[in-house]
């Protein structure tokens, strides 16, 4: 603070050396006319000199300049602003806004502190902000400028606000929430990379108004798919979410197309889900649990069935596992061909092992919700 103030005080002097009076004076006629005054009444000019024009106001501020310069300079060099301001006692009021306070000081005749009040006047009016993005005007030297003169509050508020939400963790959930909703949509399988296996349909069956069995055309035939970011396609076949499943007016149907539009999690509570799964080559999931009761079958290419005990078991096509709630991963056993899978997941009622109770876990999975 104290090396702050000496660099507006030697400021102050180097202006006020380098302006001329004549010019600093002609910009305040008010100055003018009370200088005038002053010098009748310190027996400079005339009393009964009535000559008011401004070329006698002028010279008679002049010479009131000259009196007092002198002392003046030598009351700045003896004695700090900054100093008696801190001698005669800060006050302890509290102020709403420090600035228009300094404003207000500035604008009385009395004031001691004139410097003081030019800095402070210049360092409040810098817009005060504490968001992340001050370290980059600081960095780039670039303090006092219109670019930041430009900066409105609402502009200071939403990059305070978001810093905070960087710190708080905020915009990585947000991140991994918009991920986890691209990963949510589906598309038809034309539209992927041809992985060499064939496109596949679902065929629904239903009843009409005579009661004869019928296919449903309340659904495409031909499967949707998710991409994932590990290597794998899934393909929501069918799901209900309820036992027994109401099968009149097509109720298991509209449970069904609520799910293709919102991707459940592996298990759906209370139901069943059909899943078809691709894996790319070499591929290999992370170790997860369900607690579910799983029937994995191998329709096309080779599948490794590993346990986290270590033991494996090579799944070839038509191969069927049984899934009780076990910690595992699957991977495709060849380095060039995809492998395909279908599984029907059923709820199970909570799993415990050794006293343990053991929950989901998908091991770091992504793109694919918890169930419930």
């Amino acid at each position: 603070m104290k090396s702050l103030f000496q660099e507006y005080v030697a400021n102050e002097q180097s202006e006020q050396e380098e302006e001329p009076a004549q010019n600093r004076y002609r910009k305040l006629p008010a100055a003018v006319i009370r200088s005038h005054e002053k010098a009748r009444q310190l027996g400079l000019i005339d009393s009964d000199d009535s000559d008011d024009s401004d070329e006698n106001l002028h010279q008679s501020h002049l010479r009131v300049d000259e009196e007092y310069s002198t002392h003046r300079t030598k009351r700045r060099r003896n004695e700090s602003e900054l100093q008696k301001y801190y001698d005669e006692g800060l006050e302890s009021n509290i102020v709403d806004d420090p600035l228009k306070w300094w404003i207000k000081r500035s604008n009385d005749p009395r004031n001691p502190y004139p410097i003081l009040t030019r800095m402070a006047m210049d360092l409040f009016s810098i817009p005060a902000m504490s968001a992340e993005c001050e370290r980059v005007f600081s960095e780039t030297k670039r303090l006092i400028t219109d670019d930041r003169n430009r900066l409105s509050p609402k502009v200071i508020e939403a990059a305070q606000c978001q810093k905070n939400w960087l710190d708080g963790g905020l915009i990585q959930s947000a991140l991994r929430a918009l991920q986890y909703r691209s990963n949510q949509h589906t598309q038809p399988y034309h539209n992927m990379e041809d992985n060499g296996l064939p496109h596949l349909s679902r065929f629904i069956t239903d009843h009409d108004d005579q009661g004869k069995a019928v296919y449903s055309t309340a659904i495409p035939e031909a499967l949707d798919w998710q991409e994932l970011a590990d290597g794998y396609r899934f393909s929501l076949g069918y799901t209900t979410n309820q036992f027994p499943v109401n099968l009149s007016q097509g109720a298991d149907i509209k449970t069904y197309q609520h799910y293709t539009a919102n991707l459940p999690g592996f298990m759906v509570p209370g139901g069943t889900v059909l899943r078809i799964v691709d894996m790319k080559p070499g591929a290999t999931s992370p170790m997860h649990r369900t607690v579910s009761l799983d029937y994995g079958v191998v329709l096309e290419g080779e599948v490794w069935l590993v346990l986290d005990s270590g033991e494996v078991r090579l799944m070839k096509r038509g191969d069927t596992a049984i899934q009780r709630g076990t910690n595992h991963a699957w991977r495709n056993a060849s380095s060039s061909t995809w492998a395909r899978m279908l599984y029907v997941l059923q709820e199970a009622a909570p799993l415990e092992v050794q006293g343990q109770k053991l929950e989901e876990d998908y091991g770091g999975l992504h793109g694919v919700r918890p169930s419930g």
